[in-house]
């Protein structure tokens, strides 16, 4: 591997981090938004609006993320990545997974499905679409989470996502 190819590997590493770190965050802050809940129709209800949310709202950034993900270094399992898989693993358990180590993957590819169906050019599905084959298939009502056209107590979409980058470093130093 030339010193080229090396740098590169590492910038998408970075990358793919970055955005498992904006998923992982974004899941949270639904997950735990106001009304807090216990109920595991409620809360998968929010997980799976958060990840289509992200594909909606940040389009071009998840298409990067799911091509990325087909380069043979591009899926990374960093701390933001299990973090992530810490967050869904529980909302599938808390929705009453009494197999959560094969639900999760299924859940996983469930989603990612959802999202490179949203996020391939051309020819995107609907957020309504795959949302109600989701609920359809976990169960839940279509008023749970945040129903298309409709907005959590605090929003669902902020432009700002600085706080989805803070790393606790100090960037003062860092190139422009």
């Amino acid at each position: 591997m030339s010193p080229r190819s090396a740098s590169v590997n590492e910038e998408l590493r970075r990358v793919q981090s970055a955005v498992h770190r904006l998923m992982h965050r974004t899941l949270e802050e639904a997950l735990e938004r106001e009304p807090r809940t216990e109920d595991g129709r409620e809360r998968m209800a929010r997980a799976i609006d958060a990840v289509l949310g992200l594909a909606r709202d940040r389009t071009v950034l998840m298409r990067q993320h799911m091509a990325g993900l087909l380069d043979t270094a591009g899926f990374v399992e960093c701390p933001e990545q299990q973090r992530l898989a810490e967050l869904l693993r529980d909302t599938m358990e808390r929705h009453g997974s009494q197999t959560v180590e094969t639900d999760y993957p299924m859940l996983r590819s469930q989603l990612m499905g959802a999202v490179y169906a949203m996020v391939v050019p051309n020819v995107p599905m609907s957020m309504a679409t795959l949302r109600a084959e989701l609920f359809t298939r976990y169960r839940l009502d279509w008023e749970l989470g945040v129903p298309p056209g409709t907005e959590a107590p605090d929003g669902t979409y902020d432009r700002d996502l600085s706080r989805f980058f803070e790393t606790g470093q100090d960037s003062g130093d860092q190139s422009k």
